[in-house]
């Protein structure tokens, strides 16, 4: 993995300073794709939890389950 890093023309910069905003740049990176995994987490749970709604609907539906809690 490649970062291009823009320093400043006019400025001497150091091996530390490069390896510095190379840093930065693989931070922002990494952030931006946790963030995205999240959003993509969140979808998924999303599909999950209506299946489960359709799977226990039809459970009803087919007399395999009671449609109201059971108390013991």
């Amino acid at each position: 993995m490649t970062a291009i890093v823009q320093l400043d023309m006019f400025k001497e910069t150091t091996s530390e300073d490069i390896l510095r905003a190379e840093l930065e740049a693989l931070k922002e990176s990494h952030h931006a794709v946790r963030k995205k995994a999240f959003g993509e987490l969140r979808a998924l749970q999303k599909i999950v939890m209506d299946q489960q709604e359709q799977i226990d609907y039809l459970k009803v539906k087919l007399n395999l389950a009671c449609p109201l809690p059971q108390k013991l």
